[in-house]
């Protein structure tokens, strides 16, 4: 198979996007919709050969004889740890669905691209604030076909230290509350070749939604919002805020429980240098990663801007001042710097939507029942 060019993918993809935009708009039929639920057990059988051949392992936890109720669509919301969660989860699920991916750059061209579209897959295209919106709008168009979808809200790969989950994208609660549909959080951790994947409960964020908006004397349904009024925007702000605050805790809580399982490690029989050797393994697994990804894709609130910019500010006084930082201290941070994990240039492209306001849950209810009263 010849490789294509960049020139050639960036084509491919303008092409792409602008097909996904007519199927919303012109509200077209999914292609090859059936074809992708009659197969779906060889699709299920495929990842469970592929997974054996790689000598991996997988342990099943919580819900997983989750049935979902006839007549509702369920979006799959998964963490996200390396290259082959996807594959792990996506053998165990029963259903067919569609999942929302950043990697057509990577994939075009390639036998990756093929299975992908047998599975069901919608590129998005993370820099482009269009195609954001409208992948966003076939996430509900194929919810609303009666089709199910997955959505890894946290962007890119956690490899923080200390973030059980990151920050997630609104995406999957807008779409659950906007069609009705339901949502099954499903956490994955991840030991070199073993694998431990934890079900959570379904949960319908639209019910949440009316009990908000409702408990706030506004009595209108979250499609019937006007986001150009002021008040009502807020809401409908509050509105996902509170639930993909919800959502993100259920999944820390499934990822917390693995743990719990997994036990108790002391901090002495850790490896200085476990998280750059943690990081290398993930990187190597999938050789077209990029760590650009780590500032394009996933939230950025005000907090992780200041923290980041605290931590350059530090290791810049460590090198006026030596003493600040232990030698070994400084190696590490600067190490991380260089990797371009902590300290990224692409910081200074954070779009304006990473710039929302970020405050807390309980001072947004407030805000909103302040300008109500006004």
């Amino acid at each position: 198979m010849t490789k294509l060019t960049m020139e050639q993918i960036e084509k491919d993809f303008l092409e792409y996007k602008e097909n996904k935009r007519e199927l919303v708009d012109k509200d077209l039929p999914i292609k090859n919709k059936s074809f992708r639920k009659v197969t779906r057990p060889i699709q299920r059988a495929a990842l469970f050969a592929q997974r054996k051949i790689k000598g991996q392992s997988v342990e099943v936890l919580g819900n997983k004889d989750y049935e979902i109720p006839d007549g509702k669509s369920v979006t799959f919301v998964v963490s996200h740890i390396g290259k082959f969660d996807y594959e792990i989860v996506n053998e165990l699920i029963k259903e067919q669905f569609y999942v929302m991916a950043s990697d057509y750059r990577n994939m075009h061209g390639n036998m990756n691209q093929t299975m992908m579209e047998w599975f069901g897959v919608w590129y998005v295209d993370e820099l482009d604030k269009v195609d954001r919106y409208y992948t966003g709008e076939v996430n509900k168009k194929t919810l609303r076909d009666g089709c199910n979808t997955m959505i890894l809200p946290e962007g890119t790969w956690n490899i923080s230290e200390n973030e059980i989950i990151y920050d997630t994208h609104f995406g999957a609660v807008d779409g659950a509350i906007s069609v009705g549909s339901l949502i099954l959080p499903i956490s994955v951790e991840q030991y070199d070749n073993d694998f431990v994947v934890n079900f959570g409960e379904l949960f319908d964020p639209s019910k949440i939604s009316d009990e908000l908006s409702f408990s706030l004397g506004c009595y209108k349904k979250y499609n019937d919002l006007d986001e150009t009024d002021k008040l009502e925007n807020e809401l409908k702000l509050l509105i996902k805020t509170v639930t993909n605050t919800m959502l993100r805790d259920s999944l820390a809580t499934l990822k917390y429980e693995i743990w719990e399982k997994a036990g108790v490690e002391s901090r002495r029989d850790i490896p200085f240098d476990y998280w750059e050797k943690f990081i290398l393994k993930r990187i190597s697994e999938w050789p077209g990663y990029s760590m650009d990804e780590q500032i394009d894709s996933v939230v950025h609130t005000k907090e992780k801007e200041l923290h980041v910019a605290v931590l350059n500010e530090l290791i810049n006084l460590s090198l006026i001042h030596p003493g600040i930082l232990s030698a070994k201290d400084l190696e590490y941070y600067l190490s991380a710097k260089q990797r371009e994990i902590l300290i990224n240039e692409s910081l200074i492209r954070l779009r304006e939507k990473m710039l929302q306001e970020n405050l807390p849950i309980e001072q947004r209810l407030e805000k909103f029942k302040q300008l109500k009263r006004k």
